[in-house]
């Protein structure tokens, strides 16, 4: 699956998409069902609550929780796969559902892992699942959240703790829809893994990221990716997923 070409570029450019990693119907489709019921028991508690106004259900997954944004109530912490870094507590919300253990455990993508970091692989706890509605339809409150609007320029390196600095880490992007430069697809600065940790910036509504300034504007380039393809690229890199 992993050439020596293509490690080589991976390491020369400081990211590589991998073509037919996982399938779109066995690996990806069972997140989506898997989402769309939890969302199905979140709304109709919300509903009652009096949080929203009605359940949307029967809708498009994207639209349906574009439509909760718009009702003013957020699904993210509901939907996480991971917990926060800080104020945890018992009743933090996490989702764990079968469908996403099977997708961090899926052989393929190990199999692909493996040849960048070999036989011996922890899954890190910087993982997430970001279901991100069109932009334009995103209330004002919300277009300053990575985890719902677009996610600022970072280094991976740059928001992790520090004792991870000695660790070989590999970031896996997987889109569970097409990610166009029409919808919003990843951008990244090639090479910039070399130019070593740029300065980060820490603010409330956008945490820790590079100020645009820092970012080498003629270097950025777009990367479209299919909904069966397997993004990687290392710790070093900007990124905006």
């Amino acid at each position: 699956m992993i050439s020596a070409a293509m490690l080589r570029q991976f390491e020369d450019e400081g990211f590589l998409v991998v073509d037919d990693v996982l399938d779109p119907e066995q690996d990806i489709q069972p997140i989506i069902d898997e989402y769309s019921a939890l969302l199905d028991d979140l709304t109709a508690q919300w509903y009652a609550e009096g949080k929203i106004p009605s359940t949307f259900a029967g809708l498009p997954l994207v639209e349906r929780l574009t439509r909760i944004l718009q009702s003013g109530q957020s699904y993210v912490r509901y939907l996480s796969i991971a917990l926060p870094q800080t104020k945890v507590n018992a009743d933090t919300p996490i989702h764990l559902g079968p469908a996403v253990f099977n997708m961090l455990r899926n052989p393929r993508l190990l199999d692909a892992a493996e040849a960048f970091l070999g036989d011996e692989i922890f899954c890190h706890p910087v993982h997430n699942i970001r279901l991100k509605p069109p932009e334009a339809l995103i209330p004002d409150d919300f277009k300053d959240n990575g985890t719902i609007s677009k996610t600022p320029w970072h280094q991976d390196q740059g928001v992790i703790l520090p004792e991870a600095d000695q660790s070989k880490i590999l970031t896996v992007w997987l889109p569970i829809t097409d990610a166009t430069e029409e919808n919003g697809c990843l951008m990244v600065v090639p090479r910039s893994h070399r130019d070593g940790l740029i300065d980060h910036c820490l603010s409330s509504a956008r945490g820790l990221h590079v100020p645009p300034g820092l970012i080498p504007s003629d270097r950025i380039r777009p990367v479209p990716v299919r909904r069966v393809v397997c993004f990687s690229w290392t710790a070093e890199p900007y990124t905006r997923p």
